[in-house]
């Protein structure tokens, strides 16, 4: 399968993923108010190789969103290494003369 085919037929909802895996919903953690936070989206290649009705699958937990997550830890500041003075523009940093990031 070409990964457009792929990425069209991949599991968007984690209610399906969870019934392909055999798993009941209240098995995995408080994680269903996360879910609208972030996208999720799991191929079946990927969802295949996710153990039948283990809830601590290391791939699985990869791709499930937690409920620790959304807590926001002590001291977090969004720029940690202060570069924020050096952005010219949304998408370009110029922290050196003769170097800049494109972030495109």
């Amino acid at each position: 399968m070409n990964w457009r085919k792929e990425l069209v037929s991949s599991y968007t909802r984690i209610e399906d993923l969870l019934s392909l895996l055999e798993l009941d919903i209240n098995q995995i953690d408080p994680l269903i108010s996360a879910k609208t936070h972030f996208p999720f989206r799991v191929t079946q290649a990927y969802a295949s190789r996710i153990r039948l009705r283990d809830p601590n699958d290391p791939l699985l937990l990869q791709v499930l969103p937690t409920s620790g997550e959304l807590v926001n830890p002590l001291n977090f500041v969004d720029d940690p290494v202060e570069e924020e003075p050096f952005e010219k523009d949304s998408s370009l940093l110029q922290k050196y003369h003769g170097r800049a990031l494109l972030i495109a």
